[in-house]
């Protein structure tokens, strides 16, 4: 992995999607999701402080492995687990109904397939 991919779009897309505007979509969106979570596209971990208490554990999915510091930071920090597995969101290692919501934010115009990868959410 080369240095823009490694250290340069991540930061980029860090200070980006950390806007005013993103974080109020963010606490909208994720403010009636509870149990146990599937993300697909965990990216930096920017959505891990906007999920409710009434969440059980975050299962995130992403081929990256973008600022792991900061995404270690970030998922240690919450008052339950989150587990990341580098897959793509077309092929999900789990089992069928294992979760209570799933959640992706401008995550899908990065997968490959996203219909095969809803398909595989469903």
């Amino acid at each position: 992995m080369g240095l823009y991919a490694s250290q340069i779009f991540p930061r980029l897309m860090e200070w980006v999607m950390a806007g005013e505007e993103f974080h109020r979509l963010r606490m909208e969106l994720l403010a009636q999701v509870h149990g146990e979570v599937l993300e697909l596209g965990i990216g930096t971990g920017l959505n891990l402080p906007h999920y409710p208490k009434t969440v059980t554990g975050i299962h995130a999915v992403d081929p990256a492995n973008l600022l792991p510091k900061t995404v270690t930071e970030r998922s240690t920090s919450q008052s339950f687990p989150v587990r990341i597995q580098h897959v793509t969101a077309e092929s999900l290692p789990y089992d069928d109904r294992s979760f209570d919501f799933a959640v992706s934010t401008w995550t899908l115009c990065t997968i490959p397939d996203p219909i095969k990868a809803l398909r595989e959410v469903r």
